[in-house]
Parts: structure tokens; sequence; C-alpha cells
């Protein structure tokens, strides 16, 4: 009887939640999208940096939402994903867990959202200054995450952070770190955020400008106004009168932080991780496939998505007449990965297109076929989301369509395609060595039928290193090449 009271009682304390921020997200949009202040909200909020500050946090609370549910489904079909992933039985998250604390993250963002748009007419501009809100949002993220980090005795007993970054730290260093199965998950995830943490980083930049210019201490340093908050770009205007000492620091901050810098090494720092990711696999292993040609399939990536940062008018909407030859070499290279990768996702990373059991395979454990399906032809369409970008949108009246529509959408609809993925990801990883004894041995623990397997495959070690490194190398050189084209 005490456990289904307390399973009663967390099912209606995440009700009472769930309604709490919808309640708060319905008021949300309907001041944003149709209260008589609308354009008044609208303006405060996409003029300033507080608009990327709260679309980048905002997405980045979707993710322990969507991983909860994830969770949900495992425990639901009793797919092991605790011993797949080597997560600590005693400390690991349980689904209502999980979504409990993304909705408490919810919560807290709904109402600081809330409070900023209508701060005016709460006459909160007189005590509090505009850009306190989303700062102090910011922050209590920062150090709700570093406190459980740092200090996880001062988190609750079951939070445990430190098999997520320990995973982010073998990550960033591939392809020296070791490569399990939940930290190519984790590689897989950052490709999808590309452009979250793109506006993490115009957030970072912004406040960091701010920072510098308060210590440099200028004489004619403009600070902000409550009502006069500037963007991102008007902050390139205010270093225009300073002494030269700490004006060129000022600028060379800027050049190392700007757009043309950044936003090319975090579009391809993740689909470079999963690359060194597979070469490392190569090596310890000696199998060419699959490991070779998934490295062929996100180097091809890579190079596109160089090319496509280096040369935004390849990416960028554009009418008919506006497509040279080398936009429409990239615009085929694209079609080219984007089905390579979809069918990949099908064939290898799900197991699918068994034609002797209706195009899935034969042990399932999900009961409905056309979850299936729909998984296949949903993973097609939001692989293709991108092409949105490729609409000339000088037919529509409002000019910031993409950055404020088109953006956030295919945002989310990556989101939910890459969690949609690895529901199925970890039900064929569950399948595969459900008879090799994982419930008692992590996954890729280098055991001795590893060991055995490795040895039917040849290559000395001089020739893998040779190999690997010119590999590397190779992808170097390409990417260099397509920049500078």
């Amino acid at each position: 009887m005490t456990d289904i009271r307390i399973e009663h009682w967390d099912s209606f304390r995440l009700g009472v939640k769930s309604c709490l921020v919808v309640v708060l997200i319905s008021m949300l949009v309907w001041k944003i999208m149709f209260s008589k202040r609308r354009d008044e909200y609208w303006s405060s909020l996409v003029t300033t940096p507080a608009y990327e500050t709260y679309r980048g946090l905002g997405f980045l609370l979707l993710i322990p939402f969507l991983w909860g549910l994830n969770i949900h489904f495992w425990q639901k079909k009793r797919i092991n994903y605790v011993y797949i992933f080597e997560f600590n039985p005693r400390k690991r998250l349980t689904d209502v867990q999980m979504i409990e604390v993304a909705l408490n993250n919810m919560l807290i963002y709904s109402a600081n959202l809330f409070l900023y748009l209508t701060q005016e007419e709460f006459t909160l501009t007189e005590w509090v200054h505009p850009v306190a809100f989303p700062t102090v949002l910011l922050l209590y993220f920062l150090s709700h995450i570093l406190t459980g980090w740092a200090f996880p005795s001062l988190s609750s007993r079951w939070n445990n952070y430190s098999v997520l970054v320990q995973s982010l730290g073998h990550v960033l260093i591939s392809p020296f770190g070791r490569c399990r199965f939940l930290d190519s998950i984790v590689a897989d995830v950052l490709t999808s955020t590309v452009k979250i943490w793109i506006d993490v980083w115009h957030v970072v930049r912004w406040y960091s400008i701010e920072l510098v210019i308060f210590l440099a201490n200028f004489k004619h340093s403009r600070r902000f106004a409550p009502q006069d908050m500037v963007s991102l770009e008007q902050t390139e205007e205010l270093s225009t009168e300073q002494n030269s000492a700490a004006e060129s620091a000022l600028l060379f901050w800027k050049w190392v932080s700007s757009d043309s810098v950044m936003i090319p090494l975090l579009s391809a720092l993740p689909l470079w991780i999963r690359f060194q990711q597979c070469i490392n696999r190569y090596f310890f292993t000696h199998k060419r496939f699959p490991y070779l040609v998934n490295a062929l399939k996100y180097a091809l990536a890579h190079t596109i998505v160089i090319a496509g940062t280096f040369h935004p008018t390849f990416s960028k909407n554009a009418v008919a007449s506006e497509w040279p030859v080398a936009r429409i070499v990239w615009l085929l290279s694209t079609i080219s990965s984007t089905i390579y990768t979809f069918v990949w996702d099908i064939t290898m990373d799900w197991g699918l297109m068994d034609a002797n059991f209706g195009y899935l395979r034969e042990k399932r454990l999900f009961p409905y076929k056309h979850f299936y399906y729909w998984a296949i032809v949903s993973n097609l369409v939001l692989r293709f989301s991108w092409t949105l970008t490729l609409t000339p949108f000088a037919i529509f009246n409002q000019p910031n369509l993409y950055q404020y529509v088109i953006v956030p959408l295919v945002v989310f609809f990556e989101l939910f395609r890459r969690f949609q993925w690895t529901i199925l990801r970890v039900e064929y990883e569950h399948i595969k060595h459900a008879t090799v004894g994982f419930q008692t041995t992590p996954v890729f623990f280098d055991n001795e039928r590893e060991k055995r397997e490795r040895e039917k495959y040849f290559g000395d070690e001089p020739s893998l290193y040779w190999q690997s490194f010119s590999m590397v190398v190779a992808l170097i050189i390409v990417a260099i090449l397509v920049a500078l084209m």
C-alpha cells in the first residue's frame, strides 16, 4: 500500500506541476501572439539579447523532459537502459524524477519570462533593471548544474551528475578518450543541439563583452538604461572612444568570439567528435565495417557544414536566380549526406528494413508495427527539415520570419527526432546484447569475447596508427580547402 500511495502522490504532484506549466505557457503565447500589446511584448523580447537567452535555455529545458519520456518508454518495455548506459542503479534518475526536475525548471523559466514581459505593467522597471530577469535565470541554471556537479551531497540522494560529466569529458577529448555507448549517444545529442549552443554562446559573448567594458572602466563607456537594453549587434559600437590599450583588448575578444569564428567551430565540432569516435572504435576493434563507413558519413556531413558556414549564401534563403554552380554542388551533397544518414539510422542504428518481417525486424519490444513505420517516415521528413532554410522568404511580409519562426521550429523538430531515434537505438542495443549477459557486464566492457573478435581482423599497431592519423589529416585538409574555395 505504501508503494501505491507514493506512486499516486507522484502522479498527483506531476499533474499539478504540468497544469501550472501549461497555464503559464498558454498565458505567454496569448500575450505574445494575441494580446493588444503583442507588438510591444514581441519588440521587448526579440530586439534584445534576452531573446537568445530565453530561446537557448528553453530548448535546453526540453532535453531532460524528453529524456524522462525516453526512460518511461524503456521502463515500460523492460529495456535494460541502466546497464547499457552503465548508470549507477542506486543513484540513477527514474522517469518520474527526471520529468519532475524538468517541470520544476520549466515553472521557473515560464514565471521568469512572464515577469520579464510584464515588468512595465507591474511597474517593476522602477525597482529592477530589465537585464536582471534573464541574468537571474541564467545564473540559476548555472548554479543548479554546478552545485550538483561540485557538491553532489547538497543535491538529492538520487541525483548523480558524475556519469554525464565524465562522459562529456571523454567526448570532448576524442579520439583519446573512451568511446562507449553512452559517449556515442552524448555526442549524437550534441550534433542535434548545435543551434542551441550557438544561442548560448551569443548570450555568453554579450555578457562577457559587458564585463570587459565594466572592468576596463572606460571613461566614455555607456551603461544600459532600463528602457534601453541593446542587442548583441549594437554592442559592437561601445568601444568607439576608448583608450587604445583597453580598446585593443576588447576588439581582440570581439574578433575571437565573433560569429565568423565561433559559428563554424560550434557547427563542425560535434561532427568532428563523432568522426574521431569512429576512428577510435576502428583503432581498438580493427573493424573497417561499420566504423570506417560511419566515419565517412560524419566526414561528409562535416565538410558540408564547413562549406555552409564559411559560405553562408549556400545555406541561406535566396531567389532562384542566385544559384551558382558551387551552391548547386553543395545542395546535392547535402541531399546525398541526408539520405546516407537516414539509411544508416534505420538499418544500422535501428536494425530495420528486413523484407521478411515487413521491412522491420524479427525481434521488436514495442508491440505496434505502426510505431516503427511512423519512426521511419518521421525520421526521413525531419532529417530534411533543413530545407525550410532554403525557402525564399522575400515573398513574406515579415523579414525576420526565418530567425524567429523557422529556426525555433527546426530546432524543436530536431530535438524530437533525436530523442525518438534514441528510443529505438537503445531498444536495438538491448536486443543485440540480450544473449551476451550484459545484465551483469557493461556492453562495451573490454572482455575476453571482444578480444577474441579483434584477433580475427588483421592490421598491426603501427599501420593502424598511420591509417587513423592519415584519415584525420585528410579530413582537416578537405575542410580547409572547402573553407577557402
